[in-house]
This record gives structure tokens, C-alpha cells and sequence, in this order.
């Protein structure tokens, strides 16, 4: 009977913990109504030797029932229990590096699989220019006179080539586009003096290459006075007609061939010469009448005088400020004026009274009287 009575209440546990285990899956809220007849029929259970875990549903909160662990009877052993599904260990997954562009697709059993993307052609690399660089550039004859043909020889690489002749200013002039290999033929300027260059460049893409020749030019003018200066004259030294005039500080040169009155101020001041145009003509007074030299001294007349009462804003003030009176009467003489042949900053030299000659330097700031160099 005894042993009945324990089967029995082995039954019995065995089915309530049946139902706490699977009140401990993912039960649903209960209803109304479950709450209710769960509630009216709670009653004490005494003690026994299985404990039983006993739930009071409220009808205001729910939550899952706590899993508690149920004690085992004397002799009894746990059942096997699943570990949580986070330490179920995964299967293992053959793993496979794909190019970044790539997609994977499963194949299905005893499918072909698609043949794989070949990846993209690489490309070839890019051209590089052609190299530039001029092996050959001569001019000939390398001495010529002013106005003769000169030939330029060239043998360059690269895409383009031109030949242009360097202006002695400093402007690149004369351009002449010509293959990269060749021979031309040119009548220089008869203006020219010195010396003429050419130059011839080359180029690539972004790359070029440059390379210059020069031709000495044969003087072909002579100074117009004795002991002159190292250099070719810009022109020809012919002698003309002109006129001079000393005054208390400085000096006035009238130059026929171009009808131009050039001032030498001996005060000094800034500029220390001057050059301008003669504004005389004939019809015009020939003096200021108002005007009375003190004695022995002069009023300069006709283009001179013209020049010398003048108001000239470059002076600062007038040339007869500068000048003072003329101390002797305006003269006629047979003499030159010349200037070097520099690109610029010229040096001139000017014909006065009594065989001397004014060496006038370059931007009006001074002069000498030249005795040779």
C-alpha cells in the first residue's frame, strides 16, 4: 500500500513538473477569465516531501513564471538539459576572400555552379610624350654685314619647333613655325648692329627645349669726331648745319637735320639736360620787347628765345631760371650728333662751340665734356 501510495505521488510530481517546465516556454498573457478561475481555485497545499511551486495570476501585471529549480527526490538524477541558444556552438562555415566587387550566390545541390567573373582587363599604360630636345642649331655666315642673308641649320625632337629672332629690347620677334628638322634662309635688317640672335624651341606636351646663335654685324657707320667711344654708332656721322648759344649757366644747340634744340643746364639741377622741339617760325616776334639784358649779356632769340622763356614743367622752372642770360650772341657751326648703338640707355654725343664735343648721358641725368674714352 505504501508502495502504492509513493508511485502515486511520483505520478503526481512527475506531471506537475511537466507543466512547470512548459510554463517556463514562452507562455501568452493570460485572459481574463484564466485569472479569474485560476484565482477562485488557489487553495494551501500542505507540505510534502516534492515541493510545488504555486503562481497567483493579477489581473494588473503579468510576467513569465520564474523558472525555479524543483528539488530532486533521494536517489533521483537530472535529466540531460539544452545550453541556452547562445552557447549552442555553430556549424562550421567554409569561409572565402572575394574581390570587393564580387557577389556570392549559393549553388544549389548538384547544380553547375556559373563560371567565375574574370576580373577587369589591366589596362596599358599610358603614352608618354615624345622626348624633346634640339641636337643641332648653327647659323652661317657667323660674321655678316648689316642687311646681308644669314642660313639657320637646326635637328630637334618633340612635336612642334619654331625660330624666333630676339629683338636686342628683350621682345621675341620674327617667328617663323618650321619642322623639327630643316634649313632657312633669311635677309637680315639693315638696321641691325652688333649683333643678331636667333632662337629655336621645341616642345612636348608640357616639356620644351631651347637653344640660341648669333651672328656678329660689321660696324658700318663711322663717329663723326676724333677719339670715339668702343662700339658701333647707331647711325651714320654726317656732319650738318646747326647753331650755339653759351648762356651764364649752360648752353644752347640748334640741329638742323632734325629741328631740334638741345639745353645743357650748368646749375646742377635735374635734368641736366633737355631736348625739345624749336616752336619758332617766321611771322613770329624774334625777342621779348619787355626784356632788357643788363650790360655786356644777351637776349637769346627766334627758336632760342623761344625755348628760353618757355615754361617747361619738367625743369621745375623756366630755362631762362636755369640759364641766366646769354653771354655771347647765338652762332652758327658745322657738326654732328650721334648716339650709340645700345638697346637702350644710350650714350649721345653733341657738336658746340669751338670744336667741343657734349657726350649727353642716358635719362637726362648728366654730361661731360668728351676728351676720348
Amino acid at each position: 500500500m505504501l508502495r502504492l501510495r509513493l508511485g502515486s505521488l511520483m505520478c503526481v510530481a512527475t506531471v506537475l513538473c511537466v507543466a512547470c517546465v512548459v510554463g517556463t516556454d514562452t507562455p501568452g498573457p493570460p485572459t481574463p477569465a484564466l485569472v479569474t478561475a485560476t484565482a477562485a481555485r488557489a487553495t494551501p497545499v500542505p507540505p510534502s516531501a516534492t515541493a510545488i511551486g504555486i503562481v497567483t495570476a493579477t489581473a494588473s501585471v503579468w510576467a513569465p513564471a520564474p523558472n525555479t529549480p524543483t528539488p530532486l527526490a533521494p536517489g533521483a538524477t537530472l535529466p540531460p538539459s539544452n545550453p541556452p541558444p547562445s552557447e549552442t556552438p555553430m556549424a562550421a562555415v567554409a569561409t572565402s576572400t572575394l574581390i570587393p566587387s564580387e557577389t556570392s550566390t549559393p549553388t544549389a545541390p548538384g547544380a553547375t555552379p556559373p563560371p567565375a567573373t574574370a576580373p577587369p582587363a589591366t589596362l596599358p599604360p599610358a603614352a608618354t610624350a615624345l622626348p624633346v630636345g634640339i641636337a643641332l642649331f648653327t647659323i652661317n655666315p657667323p660674321t655678316i654685314n648689316a642687311g646681308d642673308t644669314i642660313t639657320l641649320t637646326w635637328r630637334a625632337t618633340g612635336e612642334q619647333a619654331a625660330i624666333y629672332r630676339m629683338d636686342p629690347r628683350g621682345p621675341l620677334t620674327d617667328m617663323h613655325t618650321v619642322p623639327l628638322s630643316g634649313t632657312l634662309v633669311l635677309q637680315t635688317d639693315a638696321s641691325l648692329r652688333n649683333q643678331m640672335t636667333y632662337v629655336l624651341y621645341a616642345g612636348a606636351g608640357c616639356s620644351n627645349a631651347s637653344a640660341t646663335v648669333s651672328a656678329v654685324i660689321r660696324c658700318p657707320d663711322k663717329w663723326f669726331f676724333a677719339q670715339p667711344p668702343a662700339g658701333c654708332p647707331g647711325g651714320p656721322g654726317t656732319l650738318i648745319s646747326m647753331a650755339a648759344e653759351r648762356f651764364q649757366h649752360g648752353l644752347m644747340i640748334w640741329v638742323s637735320g632734325q629741328d631740334q634744340i638741345y639745353i645743357v643746364f650748368g646749375d646742377g639741377a635735374s635734368p641736366a639736360w633737355s631736348s625739345q622741339a624749336n616752336s619758332w617760325f617766321a611771322g613770329q616776334p624774334e625777342t621779348d620787347t619787355s626784356l632788357t639784358p643788363p650790360a655786356g649779356l644777351f637776349q637769346p632769340v627766334r627758336g632760342f628765345g623761344v625755348a628760353w622763356r618757355g615754361n617747361n614743367a619738367a625743369f621745375g622752372q623756366t630755362a631762362r631760371q636755369r640759364l641766366g642770360w646769354a653771354t655771347e650772341a647765338e652762332a652758327a657751326l658745322t657738326g654732328g650728333y650721334q648716339c650709340d648703338s645700345a638697346a637702350k640707355y644710350n650714350h649721345c654725343y653733341l657738336s658746340g662751340p669751338a670744336g667741343a664735343v657734349y657726350a649727353l648721358l642716358p635719362e637726362f641725368s648728366g654730361w661731360q665734356v668728351w676728351h676720348g674714352p
